[in-house]
C-alpha cells in the first residue's frame, strides 16, 4: 500500500512539473487606437508592444524599415524604431506594420503624408519695356506665401489655397501687374512662394529693355526656313551623332557695335555656342550671329535660352529658347557619326537575334533563294539606284533625305522614321573604335545562351551588342557561329560606270568567331541570302 502512494505522489508531481514548464500561449498586446502617421518628411516613430514570446516585425514596404526586427518575449514593454524615408510623390502611402509572435499576428497601419510641394512651370518669365498684367500656373498641396522682391511688382489676385495638406497638387494662378520702365536698360525681380517645412518656389521676372538689340528672325541651317519667333525646336541632331543643329540669328541694333556676341544661360552652356564670328552687313544694316545647338547624345529632351548682347553685357536682346528633342527610343550613342539602336530589327532584346532578311525586301521570310527574291532580275534592277558614282542606295531602305523611300523601310515599320540601314562607311567607324582602347572597350562574349561583340563606349558607359547568328539561304541556317549584318549599300560590276548594272552582291559586316575572328567588311554577299539588319539612326 505504501508503494502505490508513493508512486501515485511522484506521479503527481511530475504531472504538476510537466504542467509548469510548458510554453504559454503567444499574446501580444498592444494600443490598435493609436495613430502612426508621420509627414512626407524623413521621420522616425517608435510602436510600443508587450508580448509573453519570441517576436518578430516586418513592413510590407521598403521605404519603412523596423529596427530591431526581432526581439525575445519577456513581458515587458518592446519598442521597435520605424525608420520612414522621405515621400517623393504628392500623393499620400501607406505601409503595413505586421508584429508576429508563433502564430499570432498583429497589423497595424502607417501613414505617410504626400510630399510638399509648390510647383512652378516655368521659373524665367519676361515682360516687355512697357509693363503689363502675366499670369503664371503653378500647382501646389499647401498654403503659402507670395513675396514680389521689388515695388514694380504687383500681386493682383493671391491665389486661395487650402489650409491644410492636400493629397494631390492642385492647380493655380498668380497674377502680376509689372508696371512700364522709365529707362531703357533691362531689369530683373523675383517673386518667391514660402510654404511651411522651408518649401518654396522661386519665379524669375526680367522686364526686356527698349529693344536697343532687336531680333528679326532666325534662320534654319538645316531646311533653309525663317523662325520668326524666338522658339527653335531642334532635332536631336544634323544627320550625324557628331554634328550638331546650325542657326543664324539676323539682328539689328539702335547704335551700331561691332562686336556682338552669343550669351548662354546657365542651362546652355554645354551645349550652345557661336560657330563663327559675327557678320555686320552695311547694305541691310543687319548682324548675322552664327550660332550651333550640339548634338543630343542622351535620350531625354533639353531646353537652353540665350541672348544676343554686346560683348560689355550692357545691352542685350531678348530672350531665345532651344528645345531639342531627345534620341528616339533605345538609340545608343557610341561616340561615332551615328546612333545605333539597342537591338537587331525584328528583335525584342540586345541577345535576341531578330529576323533575317533578304537585301533591299521588306519582309522575313521562311526559304531565301533566288527565285524568290524580290529585288533582282529584269527591270527589278531598277529598285537599286546607281545615280551616286556607282555605289547603290537602295530606297528600299529607309533614305532619310528621301520622304518617299521611308514607307518602304523595314526598319520604317518595325522601329518608325527614325531608322535605317548603317552605310558601309559607317560601320567601319564602329570598327575602327577597336583601335580606341582608351574610349572603347571590344569583348566577345555571350549574353542570352548567344555569342557575340559587346562594344562599349567608355566616356558615357553605354553598349551594344552585337551577337553572332549566321545567315540563312534557303530554308537553312548556315554559319551560326559568325556574324553577319547587311549594309546599306550594293555592290556593282563597274564602280566608275553607274550605267553597268548591278551584280547581285551587296557589302555587309563579318565577324567572328571568337576574338580571332576577323571583323570587316566584306562585298561578297549573295544579296538574295537573309542576313540580320542592325538600324542606325543620324
Amino acid at each position: 500500500m505504501k508503494r502505490l502512494l508513493s508512486l501515485a505522489l511522484v506521479t503527481a508531481c511530475a504531472l504538476a512539473l510537466a504542467a509548469s514548464c510548458a510554453k504559454p500561449e503567444p499574446q501580444i498586446d498592444i494600443d490598435m487606437s493609436h495613430d502612426f502617421s508621420v509627414s512626407g518628411l524623413s521621420e522616425t516613430i517608435t510602436l510600443s508592444f508587450i508580448s509573453n514570446t519570441d517576436w518578430v516585425v516586418s513592413s510590407s514596404e521598403n521605404w519603412c524599415k523596423p529596427s530591431p526586427a526581432a526581439g525575445s518575449g519577456s513581458g515587458k514593454t518592446a519598442n521597435v524604431t520605424l525608420s520612414v524615408a522621405p515621400n517623393p510623390s504628392y500623393e499620400p502611402r501607406s505601409a503595413k506594420i505586421t508584429i508576429k509572435a508563433g502564430d499570432v499576428e498583429k497589423t497595424v497601419t502607417l501613414k505617410q503624408d504626400p510630399a510638399i510641394g509648390i510647383l512652378v512651370d516655368n521659373a524665367t518669365v519676361e515682360v516687355p519695356a512697357e509693363g503689363g498684367r502675366i499670369s503664371i500656373p503653378i500647382k501646389s498641396n499647401i498654403d503659402y506665401a507670395i513675396n514680389a522682391s521689388d515695388n514694380w511688382i504687383t500681386i493682383s489676385n493671391a491665389a486661395s489655397v487650402p489650409p491644410t495638406l492636400q493629397d494631390h497638387l492642385i492647380d493655380y494662378v498668380i497674377e502680376l501687374h509689372c508696371a512700364g520702365k522709365p529707362t531703357g536698360e533691362m531689369r530683373t525681380a523675383t517673386v518667391t512662394l514660402e510654404g511651411p517645412y522651408g518649401v518654396a518656389a522661386t519665379i524669375t521676372v526680367v522686364q526686356l529693355g527698349s529693344d536697343k538689340i532687336t531680333i528679326n528672325y532666325i534662320w534654319n541651317s538645316q531646311d533653309d526656313t525663317k523662325i520668326e519667333n524666338r522658339q527653335i525646336e531642334a532635332r536631336y541632331s544634323n544627320w550625324s551623332a557628331n554634328i550638331g543643329c546650325y542657326y543664324t540669328a539676323i539682328v539689328t541694333l539702335d547704335t551700331p557695335d561691332p562686336d556682338l556676341v552669343l550669351l548662354p544661360s546657365d542651362d546652355a552652356k554645354d551645349w550652345i555656342s557661336e560657330s563663327y564670328d559675327s557678320y555686320y552687313s552695311p547694305t541691310t544694316g543687319e548682324y548675322s550671329i552664327y550660332f550651333q545647338v550640339a548634338a543630343n547624345t542622351e535620350n531625354a529632351p533639353r531646353t537652353g535660352h540665350f541672348r544676343i548682347a554686346t560683348r560689355d553685357g550692357s545691352e542685350k536682346s531678348a530672350e531665345i529658347t532651344v528645345n531639342q528633342t531627345a534620341l528616339p527610343d533605345h538609340a545608343i550613342y557610341l561616340g561615332t557619326e551615328v546612333y545605333w539602336h539597342e537591338f537587331n530589327l525584328g528583335a525584342g532584346s540586345p541577345e535576341e537575334l531578330g529576323d533575317y532578311y533578304a537585301w533591299g525586301e521588306l519582309e522575313t521570310k521562311t526559304a531565301y533563294t533566288w527565285d524568290n527574291y524580290n529585288c533582282a532580275g529584269g527591270d527589278k534592277y531598277s529598285k537599286v539606284d546607281r545615280s551616286n558614282g556607282g555605289y547603290s542606295y537602295t530606297p528600299n531602305l529607309w533614305n532619310e533625305h528621301d520622304p518617299s523611300s521611308q514607307q518602304l523601310s523595314p526598319e520604317f515599320v518595325r522601329f518608325g522614321a527614325h531608322w535605317g540601314m548603317p552605310y558601309p562607311y559607317e560601320v567601319q567607324q564602329l570598327l575602327d573604335t577597336r583601335n580606341s582602347p582608351e574610349t572603347h572597350k571590344w569583348e566577345w562574349k555571350t549574353k542570352g545562351g548567344v555569342r557575340g561583340w559587346e562594344i562599349t563606349y567608355l566616356v558615357n558607359g553605354k553598349s551594344i551588342f552585337l551577337p553572332a547568328g549566321g545567315y540563312k539561304w534557303g530554308d537553312a541556317l548556315e554559319h551560326p557561329e559568325l556574324g553577319m549584318y547587311w549594309t546599306k549599300e550594293a555592290v556593282f560590276a563597274n564602280q566608275g560606270t553607274p550605267s553597268v548594272s548591278a551584280t547581285n552582291l551587296s557589302r555587309y559586316l563579318r565577324f567572328g568567331p571568337g576574338t580571332d575572328g576577323e571583323v570587316a567588311i566584306y562585298e561578297d554577299g549573295q544579296r538574295a541570302a537573309g542576313m540580320l539588319i542592325r538600324p542606325v539612326t543620324r
